[in-house]
């Protein structure tokens, strides 16, 4: 159980029987293989990417989730605002967690959303005055042109010997056109700034000018808040768990003064259950 977590970056990257992920907000969270299910409830302004049999959300808003689900999520209770997209991201042991806990890779029907039950008459912030019962809310699909790929922090340094080297979650066409798009105008954009026909002063300061415009982007925008620990961390290990013969190991991460960013893993209550 990940429990009352806030402006947290937490990962568990463990395969696992079932999971739940309880009132956090504004934090990022990676669960590893799930072999059961996983629930969602009371969040706000919460991404989270999973790989699972099953997934339920419920009463959270705001919320961004990244599936790789073999069964359709179900959505229930009050939620506002939710979006889903497919399973973004990878580490070395997700296909040997994936089979261990048996989820098919080759099947993801995270766009498949079933919504049950209706609004609460007596909520007045999201239900007026006047307004008979309606359908509870459901979840949209991201846009292809913003989906971007995820990526776990090498924590361990090459410690674990995994065989996973991509997602193994297969890509909609529209979002594997859209990450093809990014790759070839990244690449338009790098080849134009080197045939560029400046002096080497003048591209010193286009580089730095570029740099500077990218870490002011970063800083300001809150769904790129994971990426922050990619910038000059320092990193200790802070307590170890062990779930059957699975030991996770969570890091409190620090930061040198230049970086405003710090992930608090020790604001959280985070019990992990035994693994399958």
């Amino acid at each position: 159980m990940v429990l009352n977590c806030h402006d947290s970056a937490i990962y568990i990257l463990a395969p696992l029987r079932y999971a739940t992920v309880y009132g956090c907000s504004d934090a990022t969270i990676v669960l590893g293989a799930v072999g059961k299910v996983v629930r969602i409830e009371h969040c706000e302004r919460v991404h989270i990417i999973v790989a699972a049999k099953r997934v339920c959300i419920a009463n959270c808003r705001e919320c961004m989730l990244f599936l790789g689900v073999n069964q359709p999520p179900l959505i229930v209770g009050d939620n506002h605002k939710l979006q889903v997209a497919p399973y973004n991201t990878f580490y070395s042991q997700l296909e040997e967690h994936l089979a261990e806990v048996g989820i098919e890779a080759n099947i993801n029907q995270w766009d498949k959303p079933i919504t049950l039950g209706v609004v609460d008459p007596h909520d007045s912030l999201s239900h007026p005055a006047g307004v008979s019962d309606a359908q509870a809310e459901s979840a949209t699909s991201l846009d292809p042109d913003l989906f971007t790929s995820f990526l776990i922090p090498d924590w361990f340094g090459g410690e674990h010997t995994g065989s996973t080297n991509e997602n193994p979650f297969p890509l909609p066409n529209a979002y594997l056109e859209s990450q093809q798009r990014n790759k070839n105008n990244l690449e338009e954009i790098k080849q134009a700034l080197g045939n560029a026909p400046l002096a080497d002063t003048r591209k010193r300061e286009l580089s730095n000018a570029l740099h500077v415009y990218f870490k002011d982007w970063l800083y300001g925008v809150a769904v790129s808040f994971h990426l922050s620990l990619l910038l000059t961390p320092q990193t200790k290990e802070w307590k170890c768990f062990t779930t059957g013969d699975t030991p996770v190991k969570l890091h409190e991460v620090s930061y040198l003064s230049s970086n405003p960013f710090t992930c608090y893993v020790y604001r959280c209550k985070i019990e992990l259950i035994k693994t399958c």
